[in-house]
């Protein structure tokens, strides 16, 4: 149900309103979407922000997912959902905004378009950061920042910003732990949604979970892992009633490396979806790198490190420096039990 705003959307019900956002060169309006849901009881908010990058198009589906799966007359609270966080960069694929080539997920909170005058670039993108400020991250108890790298890379992990408490990061890594897959803590860039949510007081964190070059097998594992998750902490928090599953334990990484081709060409993997979360070698061989046209090889990738791998590269064609695996190292894991 479309409505004005979200104080339209009464206890039991559920909706979604657009903020207009600016009119492009091309003549075509640009608005961003908020979806409300607001339980029959009053309880907690939680916020779900989704391509605030304009890559990595699956946590589009399992934000749509999430909110379907919730009935507001189980829900004790209120969810808040923007889908596509930034539709200028989405519209293109592009991890920027193409307007101004700024990455929304460093400028949280944004700038509203009263202050934008006295800005000397970024306007665009900060005035929609702003917007998913104002109606999800500051109404939000907890704030969860659904992202992918891109659609040719597979992964499964959990970002928990160290900015946090101790206090505050203990809650974190236990709500966390409820999505089934590596927790890597570390210190998130300045500017994040979640980094941001934190600040003012609140839990944050990102997930990480899925790719879009991998099959409808994956994709629908993947989906079904996300909304799994998010129920869980809706669980938990006393947002829907039941046990939320805690695992017995997860793996946490602190330390991570990255193994990017030094040269482009066509990308054949060693390794696929049902490597991830597996432990790898040093010197273990995770792809290699063809010439398109003389079909020589030009690179091997392979493994730096005794670890855990928790991101791969699907099969295609790679730029050189691309993202292709990343491995937590081994003495940077732990295992954390909620």
């Amino acid at each position: 149900m479309r409505v004005a705003s979200a104080s339209d959307i009464r206890p039991g019900t559920r909706g979604f309103f657009q903020i207009p956002v600016c009119t492009m060169s091309s003549g075509i309006p640009m608005h961003q979407t908020f979806h409300v849901i607001r339980g029959a009881r009053e309880g907690p908010t939680l916020g779900l922000i989704s391509n605030s990058r304009g890559i990595g198009h699956l946590s589009i589906e399992q934000v749509r997912a999430v909110l379907a799966a919730v009935d507001p007359a189980e829900l004790s609270g209120t969810v808040i959902a923007c889908p596509v966080a930034n539709p200028a960069a989405f519209e293109h694929r592009r991890l920027t905004t193409p307007v101004d080539e700024l990455n929304m997920n460093r400028l949280f909170p944004g700038t509203s378009a009263e202050r934008l005058g006295g800005r000397y670039a970024g306007g665009l993108t900060e005035l929609m950061a702003h917007h998913v400020t104002r109606h999800v991250i500051e109404p939000a108890d907890i704030v969860i920042d659904l992202h992918l790298l891109s659609d040719r890379l597979g992964l499964e992990t959990i970002d928990l910003p160290t900015q946090a408490g101790e206090g505050a990061r203990a809650r974190i890594r236990q709500l966390a732990s409820l999505f089934g897959t590596t927790l890597h803590e570390w210190e998130v860039e300045e500017g994040s949604a979640a980094v941001y949510a934190i600040a003012r007081g609140k839990l944050g964190f990102g997930v990480e979970i899925g790719g879009g070059a991998f099959g409808p097998g994956p994709a629908a594992k993947w989906v079904a892992q996300v909304v799994a998750g998010v129920h869980g902490v809706m669980q938990a928090v006393g947002m829907l009633a039941g046990d939320p599953g805690w695992p017995a334990a997860v793996t946490m990484v602190t330390t991570r490396v990255g193994v990017r081709p030094r040269n482009g060409g066509y990308h054949v993997p060693e390794v696929g979806v049902e490597h991830l979360g597996a432990t790898v070698e040093t010197g273990r061989l995770l792809g290699r790198v063809y010439d398109v046209q003389t079909f020589e090889l030009v690179e091997e990738l392979r493994s730096p490190c005794d670890g855990l791998l928790y991101v791969i590269r699907a099969l295609g064609p790679t730029e050189p420096g691309d993202w292709g695996y990343v491995i937590g190292e081994r003495q940077g894991l732990w295992t954390y039990t909620p």
